[in-house]
């Protein structure tokens, strides 16, 4: 025997909580009720009209045990009131039976006992065949740990643990196991015995120079009372089992100010359910716009890819156009040392040298240069179109980028713990414990999405800083080519006036100031053509270099938000939505099962009130069911006691 065990309580886990809690409440009003008077309620209950016709009878069951609780005997005492001489009929298996009072003696014959002609109180007793009470009794001794008969414990010293095991008999009317209670008491003889530890439930009381250990057990329940001692002479007295039926009533009104707590707990759970109903909702909202963020997300990396590609397909065409830029200042050199050179050897008016064919052949040279050009420029022209689209294409993806709104993260709780401090702010308590580890892990995802749209906004100053550096020229593209067209109906002019001058010497001097003015607006195209070349496509091929750089690296930035943002919804989101769900249902079914607690709690205590007062229940004989008018039927059990040595 384990003296830890002593104070364990044996409890069903397959019963109702609230069943549970209502018994145990039951059995505490109960046992605060027995010692003393129980008060009716005031409203007016129904009499209970008992027996009191001359043949009616009160029966007084005695049983005789052993110090381990074996039945030895059974008698009864037997009582009758008639009013007048009557000749009264009893019924019991008994191996005889005595006279207690009267004048006339119990006749047995079989199984009936007949007295005749009596009046007024009568007793007489009757000694049952049958050694069987409703209830088994056991008793254990150990004395320092070794197992002994009680015969061989009186005078003893030492630590002695005694078990007293109460079961049904099965070989009896149940009615009696069900309906009926036992009040056990257990003398203690405080000069001998110290009480150690025993089962929880019981009451003290003094008998005299001795104590009483007091128990009772409820009908219908087994029970297993265990004590250790600490013992010195021992020797114990009789242990005494009464069993009674119990009938008893109870005020619920007087319960007031205690079920009156239960009113606030169910407006509690209402409330409760309220929470987790509006958490849901908003929880579906969270969703909603969570996914917006990710089909935005998505779209985000479809245009960063495309922008990745027409940046690389622009920065080759760039490349490329640079590369011919340099063959076109090249050409642009010649051209301009072979109008010099002609302008060089023109004579002045008065002095019109002969032109020959060289010079002819080296001024169509030129125009045919000049038109050459026209188709570059042409070329050049389809490029600066790319790099205003280029530009457009910058902006828009800087106004795409401004468009993402940055979840703020810094008032979201990160922790488990400061995830139950929020819940406690809202009113809502008493959350599982994985529910709180797992927004924990969900806010660590969005922190890190957080960090990565941080990157993108990075991103954003690049390409503002890129857009700002794309060079403006002093002349655009189309303007060259007008001054190029200009230029070649100059020249074309000048070759006109040369064939003129084979005829007319004379407009020489018109011919050379028109070549000079032709070589000063080629200066001019010239250091344009350079200009742009150098700055304008140089720069945009450097600028495109790096656009290129942080494209890739927005794809990848893109690319991982989008990644991340994926996960919470897909893997956190979606799946802690069913916890919530569940969480909003089973709110709403314990607020619809606790809406009305008060009265539940109050209904189970009527009912096992009901059960334990054995409301409707009839008395029946226990010595046979022949016997019909019977008011009452008590049991008194007495073990036999463990005398001192030599009688002290």
């Amino acid at each position: 025997m384990n003296t830890t065990r002593l104070k364990k309580r044996k409890q069903s886990r397959d019963r109702n909580w609230i069943k549970s809690v209502v018994g145990l409440l039951a059995i505490a009003i109960f046992l605060s009720f027995i010692p003393g008077i129980v008060e009716a309620d005031q409203a007016t209950k129904e009499l209970v009209i008992l027996p009191n016709n001359s043949s009616a009878k009160r029966e007084v069951v005695y049983g005789k045990l052993s110090a381990r609780g074996d039945v030895e005997q059974i008698y009864v005492v037997n009582h009758f009131h008639p009013q007048s001489k009557t000749t009264l009929t009893d019924y019991g298996n008994y191996e005889n039976v005595i006279q207690l009072t009267g004048a006339i003696a119990p006749v047995l014959n079989n199984s009936t006992v007949t007295i005749a002609e009596t009046e007024g109180p009568y007793y007489y007793q009757g000694n049952l065949v049958s050694r069987e009470l409703p209830w088994d009794f056991d008793i254990y001794y150990r004395l320092d740990g070794e197992n002994r008969r009680p015969k061989t414990l009186s005078g003893e010293s030492g630590k002695l643990e005694m078990e007293l095991v109460i079961s049904r008999n099965e070989a009896v009317d149940p009615a009696f196991f069900d309906h009926y209670a036992l009040q056990i008491s257990i003398p203690i003889d405080p000069n001998r015995v110290i009480i150690e530890a025993a089962t929880e439930g019981f009451l003290i009381s003094s008998a005299g120079t001795e104590h009483q250990l007091n128990y009772i057990v409820l009908p219908g329940q087994e029970s297993k009372i265990e004590l250790v001692l600490d013992v010195n002479d021992f020797a114990m007295g009789q242990i005494t089992l009464a069993g009674v039926l119990l009938s008893f009533d109870m005020d619920m009104s007087e319960m007031e100010d205690q079920l009156a707590p239960l009113d606030d707990l169910s407006a509690g759970i209402a409330d409760f359910a309220e929470g987790a109903e509006r958490l849901k909702a908003g929880y579906r909202d969270l969703q909603g716009a969570f996914k917006s963020i990710v089909a935005g997300s998505g779209k985000l990396v479809g245009g960063g890819r495309q922008l990745d590609q027409g940046v690389h397909e622009l920065r080759d065409g760039a490349h490329q156009l640079l590369n011919n830029g340099s063959e076109l200042k090249a050409g642009s050199k010649e051209f301009l040392g072979a109008l010099n050179m002609i302008i060089s050897r023109l004579p002045s008016s008065e002095d019109i040298p002969t032109i020959d064919g060289e010079d002819i052949k080296k001024l169509e040279q030129v125009i045919e240069y000049l038109n050459m050009l026209e188709p570059l420029l042409d070329s050049l022209l389809e490029f600066e179109d790319d790099l205003e689209m280029l530009r457009g294409i910058v902006n828009e993806l800087i106004e795409l980028i401004n468009l993402i709104q940055v979840p703020d993260m810094g008032d979201t709780p990160q922790t488990a713990q400061e995830w139950r401090a929020y819940f406690e702010s809202l009113g809502i308590e008493e959350l599982p414990e994985a529910l709180y580890e797992k927004l924990a892990n969900l806010s660590g995802i969005a922190t890190d999405n957080g960090e990565e749209l941080e990157r993108i906004k990075n991103l954003l100053d690049s390409l503002v800083v890129i857009s700002q550096g794309m060079p403006e020229l002093d002349m655009s593209i189309g303007e060259m080519i007008n001054e190029l067209k200009g230029l070649i109906n100059k020249a074309n002019e000048m070759m006109e006036l040369i064939h003129e001058l084979e005829q007319l010497p004379a407009q020489m001097g018109q011919l050379k100031s028109g070549m000079i003015e032709l070589r000063n607006g080629y200066v001019k195209f010239d250091a344009g053509l350079i200009q742009y070349i150098d700055q304008g496509v140089g720069g945009i091929a450097d600028g495109l270099n790096k656009t290129a750089s942080g494209a890739t690296e927005y794809i990848d930035g893109v690319a991982s938000l989008n990644a991340g943002l994926d996960q919470y919804y897909s893997g956190g989101l979606v799946k802690f939505s069913g916890g919530v769900g569940q969480l909003s249902d089973g709110a709403s079914i314990l607020r619809d099962e606790t809406s009305d607690l008060r009265q539940k709690f109050e209904d189970a205590i009527r009912e096992k009130l009901d059960e334990f007062a054995n409301v409707g229940f009839e008395t029946v004989s226990f010595v046979s069911d022949k016997n019909k008018d019977v008011a009452s039927v008590q049991f008194v059990c007495m073990t036999e006691e463990i005398p001192p040595v030599n009688g002290k």
